[in-house]
């Protein structure tokens, strides 16, 4: 946004915002009829100068045509510019508009016959004056011209600025001159729908995902909305008619505001502080000199606070501009999208700009290409918005299947690939808190430990492994195996059956374990198992005096001689 806000400035300060004509021609645009003249201007330094002493012989000699285009400085110096028109028709209803909406003090004269009689009362119009002192209604200014027989006429403005202005006059009938209002109202409404169209739907976005770049972005494109209703002169028009302070303020507070969250959206969405630190304070002080620029405005110092905002906007140019291309360098593809949206913008201001010198011809572009760039660059920071989210998306995937993985790991014994104590806690916790009946078996292994001691641990993993395997494939869907440590081994039956069921369950485990387990080519070994069953509720509603009750049956078929298995109560 900083770009954007620094390219205005750029062409405002070459050749003026759209319909701006060359500076020393006034051109007639209605078919049939010829208006022509010459523009030349002379400053008012005194700033004592009225409408009876520029058209005194000793200051009409100091009248000089400009060598380039012509503006103002920021010095509030008068401007007097004397128009010649040549009418060669009988009749003619002109009207000459400035290219600008944002001077301060304009004062129109004239015309004048060869005779010196003026024709009309004098205008006096400008930011300072209410909306309803514009002839014609319109938002740049424009005067109307009556000439009602052939010659030579003079018309004269003093223009009064507290910022850089261009003075550029284009000259329509005034038959074309509203058409061209209209046309221009027209695309003024399609481009504001668009870009309100693109707030209300990011900023339903940024409530969804609450995600703060959104936010920045919506707000730096109200800003730049603003900026561009000011600078069209609807500000002053339709936001502020009846109060002229504001509407010359608006010329610099919306900019300013433009600047400040066009800084905070580069900053979120570029993850300034993480991922270019140097550039993140950088950021920080054109943050703050755009508060600082607000300030002077919401005071009325007009002019201070523009130069703050040129200085803020065209240093923003570069470091935003380099800030994004060391991002992208750095693999954050979403920059690419932030440079595409500058870029854009870019263009359509260097169409207007060579419209504007002649190199090409598009006089659509010359009217509508500013906002045309701003819709464009905001279309993109969109895209950009939602690629950033697609990214954001799949880290948050990332990290959620890598977090599930850690959270399995720690529920799994790495060996077996079984729930461990921790798995069996978090399974028995759903289980036992269902109604109905529940059992728990506890396995210790019998003559495990001679096939540690006689062929080493790396069989006795190979037993364990075996015999995780053959308990998983013996239970149902929804039962729970577990390794707690060494040679145990508990499987939880939710929703048990029978005690007959349990007990046949329990001695086809038994004959499963017994089956030999290879350990090496051609090598195996024979193992058995003891079993002791405990049942919910009625030898305990928690874990842990379940696993207490079975590790005593278990016992006690240990002592009963083994390969047994046992419940902690009898039948």
């Amino acid at each position: 946004m900083l770009i954007a806000w620094s390219v205005l400035l750029l062409l405002w300060a070459l050749v003026g915002p759209a319909w701006a004509a060359a500076p020393d021609r006034i051109e007639a645009l209605a078919p049939g009829a010829r208006l022509t003249g010459q523009v030349a201007y002379v400053i008012d330094d005194s700033r004592q100068l009225g409408i009876a002493q520029v058209r005194d012989a000793s200051t009409q000699s100091a009248f000089r045509r400009p060598e380039t285009p012509l503006r103002t400085l920021y010095d509030e110096r008068p401007y007097w510019i004397r128009v010649v028109m040549q009418q060669e028709g009988d009749r003619g209803d002109w009207v000459l508009a400035m290219s600008t909406t944002g001077i301060s003090d304009l004062e129109f004269h004239g015309p004048f016959d060869v005779a010196g009689a003026e024709l009309s009362e004098p205008v006096k119009t400008g930011l300072d004056q209410p909306w309803a002192s514009r002839p014609l209604q319109s938002e740049r200014f424009a005067f109307r011209v009556r000439l009602n027989a052939p010659g030579q006429y003079v018309a004269y403005l003093r223009v009064v600025s507290k910022t850089s202005q261009p003075l550029t006059i284009t000259a329509f009938d005034l038959p074309d001159h509203m058409a061209a209002r209209q046309d221009k109202r027209l695309f003024d409404g399609v481009t504001y729908g668009i870009l309100l169209t693109l707030l209300i739907y990011n900023l339903a976005l940024a409530a969804s995902f609450r995600d703060r770049t959104y936010v920045d972005y919506v707000l730096a494109s109200a800003a730049a909305l603003m900026t561009l209703v000011s600078f069209n002169g609807h500000g002053a028009r339709y936001l502020f008619p009846h109060w002229p302070a504001a509407i010359e303020a608006s010329y610099v507070i919306f900019p300013s505001l433009w600047i400040l969250f066009g800084a905070l959206f580069a900053r979120s969405f570029l993850n300034l502080p993480q991922k270019a630190p140097v550039f993140s304070k950088l950021n920080l002080l054109a943050m703050a000199g755009s508060v600082v620029a607000l300030v002077y405005g919401l005071r009325g110092e007009i002019t201070l606070a523009q130069r703050i905002n040129e200085l803020l906007s065209l240093a923003g140019m570069l470091t935003v501009f380099v800030a994004a291309l060391l991002v992208l360098a750095r693999g954050y593809r979403p920059a690419a999208w932030y440079i595409a949206g500058q870029v854009l913008l870019f263009s359509s201001v260097l169409t207007v700009v060579m419209v504007n010198w002649g190199h090409l011809d598009s006089p659509f572009m010359l009217a509508s290409g500013l906002q045309i760039g701003v819709a464009a660059e905001l279309v993109v920071f969109g895209i950009a918005l939602s690629s950033r989210v697609r990214l954001l998306q799949r880290e948050q995937s990332r990290l959620e299947t890598r977090a599930a993985s850690l959270a399995k790991e720690a529920r799994t014994d790495p060996l077996t690939g079984l729930a461990n104590r921790t798995g069996l806690a978090v399974g028995a916790q759903d289980v036992l808190d269902l109604p109905g009946n529940h059992a728990l078996m506890l396995l210790d292994l019998d003559r495990f430990k001679p096939v540690n001691d006689v062929h080493g641990h790396a069989a006795g993993d190979a037993v364990l492994v075996e015999v995780a395997r053959r308990l998983a494939q013996s239970v149902r869907e929804g039962d729970t195996v577990a390794r707690l440590g060494g040679d145990e081994f508990v499987i939880l039956f939710g929703d048990a059956p029978s005690r007959a069921v349990l007990e046949e369950r329990a001695a086809r485990l038994q004959a499963a374990l017994r089956e030999p387990v290879a350990i090496g080519p051609g090598q195996t070994v024979g193992i058995d198992s003891s079993i002791g069953v405990a049942m919910a509720p009625q030898d305990g509603r928690t874990l842990e005096q379940l696993l207490l009750a079975a590790d005593t049956a278990m016992y006690g078929a240990k002592d009963a001689g083994r390969g047994r298995f046992l419940f902690l109560q009898a039948a």
